[in-house]
């Protein structure tokens, strides 16, 4: 099922906020203000990382023969905390819409993991490398302004396939989603901006997909969730502090 918003894994995290507010209601108003003001500086649940994305980042989190074994292993255990607010279907505008959510003005990431592009070529071949681009510049520009002091990792977008038939075949999908990981590494300052491309796991000698790791041609398997894991594993232990569980 399609989440509407994925912040309700946010919930746990923010439970013991709700008890300020009862506070705060039987002070002054002078006081009141203070108190205001020291929550405001101390409300901010510190994450280790923070997931954003589509349903390939969604289904970090999803049973079955998709990531959640892997996401517990890797993210979201006794050593590190991990929000993913990726939700099928999103394009690049709706998650760009998704980080004015003030339930994420109550998190502060160590880093965060952006990988996000995919759909908007399923808006027809109208939508241009270029469009997409722009679109995870935009939302580059919103992360750093809500969370100046997280590094954030700049995923290339990952290969996909369609079988030649329907209105956009294989080819052009390769070649638009080339064409947009052409110019993402622009996108880097090498000081919180960094750019990644990994998509070499997930592709044959000869450049095919390997269906065994995305046998829909478009999200990984929990194999391929693996290897996307360790993949990125040195950069979340170096930024974090923190290692994977075992």
């Amino acid at each position: 099922m399609k989440k509407m918003f994925a912040f309700s894994r946010l919930t746990a995290l923010l439970t013991g906020l709700c008890l300020t507010a009862v506070t705060v209601l039987l002070l002054s108003a002078p006081a009141q203000a203070q108190a205001q003001a020291q929550d405001q500086a101390q409300e901010k649940e510190v994450v280790d990382l923070l997931m954003v994305g589509d349903s390939i980042t969604d289904f970090w989190d999803r049973s079955g023969d998709y990531g959640l074994e892997v996401y517990q292993k890797y993210f979201s255990n006794a050593n590190r905390k991990t929000v993913n607010i990726g939700v099928s279907g999103d394009i690049t505008d709706q998650t760009m819409q998704r980080l004015a959510n003030p339930m994420l003005n109550k998190i502060s990431p160590k880093m965060i993991m952006l990988m996000i592009g995919t759909n908007n070529l399923n808006r027809g071949p109208e939508t241009t490398a270029r469009y997409t681009v722009e679109g995870i510049r935009e939302i580059l520009a919103a992360l750093r302004v809500k969370f100046p002091e997280a590094k954030i990792l700049l995923l290339a977008v990952f290969p996909r396939s369609q079988p030649e038939t329907g209105p956009v075949p294989g080819p052009q999908y390769r070649m638009r989603i080339d064409a947009i990981n052409a110019q993402l590494p622009a996108l880097a300052d090498g000081k919180f901006i960094f750019f990644k491309n990994i998509n070499e796991i997930f592709l044959n000698e000869d450049g095919t997909l390997k269906t065994e790791l995305m046998p829909d041609q478009l999200h990984p398997n929990k194999a391929g969730y693996y290897l996307w894991a360790e993949a990125v594993e040195p950069i979340v232990q170096a930024w974090t502090g923190t290692k994977a569980g075992s």
